[in-house]
């Protein structure tokens, strides 16, 4: 199912996969359980793991391939300026560890993302409170610059 996200992210004369239901019945579906040791709701106070977070995000999982954050990455996906401001902690952690729990269609993958590092990037994604120079607040810039 990995080829067919790529193959969607892409424009190509491939065929289309089509998955029947019997297929999507044998995919695995994943509960989310939540840690019963976080307090998320101080997570973005915790800077070493707001770090790491960043990281993972950065380096490790690929999201800027998708996300846009500030004036790096992609856009595929919604920006995450604004994610720590938009949603809630226990929010994000459960979308970080299966986003197809909360919304079967999406097109964001269930990477298989281990707990620790759950925590981690929701600690990172909780401190993104305001505009960082994402492609609305750039439009928004040059639409001003315009006009003088």
């Amino acid at each position: 199912s990995l080829v067919a996200y790529i193959r969607t992210l892409l424009k190509n004369d491939a065929p289309p996969i089509v998955f029947t239901e019997e297929m999507d019945k044998k995919r695995p579906k994943f509960d989310v359980t939540m840690p019963e040791n976080i307090n998320f709701s101080a997570l973005a106070m915790n800077e070493g793991l707001a770090e790491e977070g960043r990281r993972l995000v950065d380096h490790v999982y690929g999201c800027l391939g998708c996300h846009r954050i500030g004036d790096k990455g992609g856009e595929i996906g919604p920006e995450l300026n604004r994610a720590g401001f938009r949603a809630k902690p226990d929010w994000l952690y459960r979308w970080i560890k299966n986003p197809r729990a909360i919304k079967p269609k999406t097109k964001m993958p269930v990477l298989g993302i281990t707990d620790e590092h759950a925590v981690a990037i929701t600690a990172y994604l909780a401190t993104l409170r305001g505009g960082t120079g994402g492609k609305k607040e750039a439009a928004a810039a040059n639409a001003k610059r315009s006009e003088n």
